[in-house]
């Protein structure tokens, strides 16, 4: 249930973090991204996907003399794992999607001032050139930025209908 802060004759706002958090987390645990092509690598989500004592995750609904505005700012930190079916071989590393706010959009490539980033994180042996299988695994966990992203983009769609029925 979201908590609305006490107004002080003109200014409330409604914090959503509680229920973004935890719609997030429910999400995020189930990102998968299955073997493709001929790489034989599935990555999915280890340990609850989403860490939220590791992520930031702000969302409200702020109303000042009528006129209503929905702010949030996210910084995820998932961990993953990773299996080469080929070579039998596992691999796990964190995710760190941020920048997502709402003036913030994915576009990958795009200027980190207008859109989401990220780093993907993975052994230290496994840095620089590797093993076939290894080189194929840190490209597959790359995907996890466009999967995570699709995640939050109906993140906002949840939370925008949310801070309107709020409203109503």
């Amino acid at each position: 249930m979201p908590r609305a802060a006490a107004a002080t004759g003109y200014l409330a706002e409604t914090d959503l973090s509680h229920w973004a958090a935890a719609w997030l987390q429910a999400e995020i645990g189930q990102l998968h991204r299955p073997a493709e092509g001929g790489d034989g690598v599935t990555v999915c989500m280890r340990d609850g996907g989403l860490q939220l004592q590791s992520s930031e995750v702000h969302a409200s609904v702020q109303q000042k003399r009528g006129k209503r505005a929905l702010f949030y700012d996210l910084t995820l930190l998932l961990h993953w794992r990773a299996s080469h079916r080929h070579t039998q071989r596992t691999m796990d590393g964190v995710f760190k999607l941020y920048n997502v706010g709402q003036d913030t959009k994915y576009e990958p490539g795009g200027d980190k001032e207008t859109s989401y980033m990220y780093e993907l994180g993975f052994p230290q042996k496994w840095f620089g050139p590797s093993e076939p299988w290894a080189e194929a695994i840190k490209l597959a966990a790359a995907d996890l930025f466009e999967l995570a992203a699709a995640v939050v983009e109906r993140w906002v769609k949840e939370l925008t209908a949310k801070a309107v029925a709020l409203g109503s």
